[in-house]
């Protein structure tokens, strides 16, 4: 009998764990497409968002405008902490001021919008300060022109990005999840409560996005270096790392030196930042790298002519894409700290190039924010200081100006009087002002993207015909700068022009949204090996709107530098393409600068033949040399300082709940379920013996029996 009992108890059990998903299923429902926020931390403090380990949870409150955080504030019937839910429209009302009002208020916030419609229901919206990256640029202890007194540029800046939240903060852009938010849970259950009339269950959300970091930098980093058997997990945060891109033709070997003054620095910026690092799409920014690949491509095309002008000139080109510039100028900086050190090239770079520095550069020319002009007009921005301090200086961007406005005339001449706005170019000036330079941009005094660094940067703002015309411009324009300065000053006949079908093609392709599918991307994907492949369709499809955020290189490479870096390869490399070429046949050549990748440019739909490519494009750490140095004392550092917090698994899931009275009796008349199985539970045991005895008498008084009908048989 008691073999029987304990069978069907087992039975039972297993049953009930069978159907305890099915349970859980039934109570929460997960929303699956959201996009956490997570912590940031620099030397100084933290921001970003974060919840406590087991989740926040807050009764779901739909502040569809401003005035609806009044209902939060005042919480008339007692049901705080909510999560708020609003679209970005109203989210973008949020300041610190609020903040901090609400903070006692709030278990978390999901924010919304529709991707296809984001233009024209949110006016202006940016995540980075009016004044981007000023305690490390150029200004950051000038009273003059320093924090933006002269040009406050980014003017919708709310700062949100750089706000403790300390809070779990989704995004949410799928349609279906957004309903079910606001009208199945929302509307269907919590609007119109008065604890009356209409009463529980009400809709609550659970937030998860536990991070690991907390305080500072410093802290984090140090907790890092202890022993691992004290800690749970391995490390709290990682520096934020990514790779510079560049190329120098003509390509120098490392035995030969370059002359001072000698090199045209083409530079661009990469990444971006927003409040939701996986979905920064970042299209300001991707705007300049287009025409840099744009330009590099014409350069590919005409190396003969460049190696014919700089044996005659000593002078080069070094095209450069920075990295990480949104957050204080991770990429640059770490160039010109490298240049200062003489080791730049690096010396990991399979290329043996000759050393850059610092007195080797003779101008630098920045392409900045340029998909937003509408008339097609330009502007040009230069140091006050530098021009007006340095007649040499002076004397080159005098002779820049006016050889640009002889190939494109709609470019403004810049005003002297104010500041140089957000740019690399202060990494450079910040350690020597007598480098001659200028960057150009759609703007005058403040930006004209109304989304700059915001998760509403999204690609749809691009205007196809006057983005490409003004694209083109520019590039021809730069072409010609550039060759113009390689014969050291003297006009050049047969200038490469840029190619329309090119431009055309990369707008095509990096306008693509949400997924980055087109036909010279998926080619890309044929260069890989499996392995590559595998996490490079991953970065393609899952992460395809984490862009251009920086993140961390080793577990999450940056989706905008390796699609850069393979077009800019194949744009400026040797191809020998054939039907007998093959990736077996290109590596056994042995040379370091060759490898396998297919004809990115053959027509779609047509079989793209394979090649071999020999390229001298290299890269270089963009990693905060706060970072690299020994020693540092980071509190201190004149460099960037941002760390990324190591978050466990972010999730986010609807339920609903009761009254907490209701919740009382449900625990009280548990807890008495329980006490009364635990009585009779003891009971049975204590009575063991008895209950069972029956059957073991029995069994004794048939014994002697037994063994006499079995002498007689026997």
């Amino acid at each position: 009998m008691l073999n029987k009992l304990s069978l069907w108890i087992l039975l039972v059990t297993a049953g009930n764990l069978s159907c305890a998903s099915r349970v859980r299923d039934k109570i929460y429902i997960n929303l699956e497409d959201g996009y956490p926020c997570t912590r940031l931390l620099n030397s100084t403090h933290q921001v970003g968002c974060h919840s406590s380990k087991g989740g926040n949870v807050g009764i779901v409150f739909w502040a569809r405008t401003q005035k609806d955080f009044a209902f939060v504030l005042n919480d008339t019937f007692n049901l705080a902490p909510y999560v708020i839910v609003a679209h970005a429209r109203v989210f973008s009302h949020i300041n610190s001021e609020l903040l901090e009002k609400l903070r006692n208020k709030l278990a978390g916030a999901i924010i919304y919008f529709e991707e296809s419609g984001t233009s024209t229901e949110v006016p202006s919206y940016s995540e980075d300060d009016k004044c981007p990256s000023s305690t490390h640029d150029l200004y950051a202890k000038d009273s003059t022109y320093g924090q933006c007194h002269m040009a406050e540029w980014n003017k919708p800046g709310r700062g949100s990005r750089f706000l403790d939240w300390n809070i779990p903060v989704y995004l949410l852009v799928n349609q279906t999840e957004i309903n079910l938010i606001t009208q199945e849970c929302f509307v269907k259950h919590n609007e119109g409560y008065n604890g009356a009339d209409k009463g529980y269950p009400l809709c609550a959300a659970e937030l998860v996005t536990f991070n690991h970091a907390a305080g500072d930098a410093v802290r984090c980093l140090r907790r890092n270096d202890i022993p691992k058997f004290l800690t749970v997990g391995n490390l709290f945060c990682l520096p934020l790392e990514e790779l510079n891109v560049f190329f120098i033709l003509p390509f120098r070997e490392r035995e030969s030196d370059f002359q001072e003054k000698s090199i045209f620095l083409l530079a661009a910026r990469m990444d971006s930042l927003s409040l939701f690092n996986d979905y920064s799409p970042g299209t300001t920014s991707v705007g300049s790298v287009i025409v840099w690949l744009a330009v590099a491509e014409a350069l590919g095309r005409s190396t003969t002519l460049i190696n014919e002008l700089s044996n005659k000139t000593n002078r080069h080109l070094m095209p450069v894409l920075f990295h990480g510039e949104a957050f204080d100028y991770i990429g640059s900086s770490r160039m010109v700290w490298d240049m200062q050190k003489n080791t730049f090239p690096p010396q990991e770079n399979v290329l043996n190039s000759s050393y850059v520095n610092l007195s080797h550069i003779g101008f630098l020319f920045e392409l900045s924010h340029i998909t937003d002009s509408d008339s097609g007009q330009l502007y040009l921005h230069v140091d006050p200081s530098s021009y007006k301090n340095h007649s040499k200086t002076k004397d080159a961007i005098d002779e820049f100006r006016a050889l640009l406005h002889n190939t494109f005339s709609s470019i403004s001449d810049f005003k002297s009087d104010l500041p140089l706005p957000p740019s690399s170019l202060h990494s450079f000036l910040k350690i020597d002002r007598s480098i001659p330079g200028t960057v150009i941009s759609d703007y005058q005094k403040e930006f004209s993207s109304r989304f700059y660094n915001s998760f509403l940067d999204l690609p749809f703002r691009i205007q196809n015909p006057v983005f490409k015309e003004l694209a083109v411009k520019l590039g021809n324009a730069t072409l010609n700068v550039m060759f113009n300065w390689l014969n050291n000053g003297s006009s050049v006949q047969d200038v490469p022009s840029i190619d329309e079908k090119i431009v055309t093609s990369l707008i095509d392709c990096f306008k693509t949204w949400p997924e980055w599918n087109c036909t010279i991307f998926e080619r890309i994907m044929e260069t890989l090996t499996d392995e590559e492949k595998a996490l490079f369709d991953n970065r393609l499809k899952k992460y395809s709107r984490e862009r251009t955020y920086i993140h961390l290189r080793r577990s999450r490479p940056s989706m905008i530098r390796l699609l850069a870096s393979y077009l800019a390869e194949y744009f400026v490399g040797t191809k020998n393409c054939s039907n007998e070429t093959s990736r077996e046949s290109c590596e056994n050549q042995k040379d370091p600068s060759c490898f396998y990748m297919p004809d990115l440019l053959a027509p779609s739909g047509q079989q793209a033949l394979d090649c071999c490519l020999c390229t001298h494009v290299m890269y270089s750490p963009a990693k905060s040399p706060a970072f690299a140095m020994e020693d540092h004392d980071i509190v201190t550092s004149n460099y960037s300082t941002w760390v990324e917090s190591v978050f466990s698994i972010t999730t986010m899931r609807l339920f609903l709940v009761t009254s907490s009275k209701w919740q009382l009796a449900i625990l009280l008349s548990g807890i008495v379920v329980f006490l009364f199985w635990l009585v009779i539970v003891w009971l049975i045991v204590k009575h063991l013996n008895t209950l069972f005895e029956t059957t073991t008498k029995t069994e004794d008084r048939l014994a002697p029996i037994n063994y006499a009908v079995a002498a007689y048989e026997s």
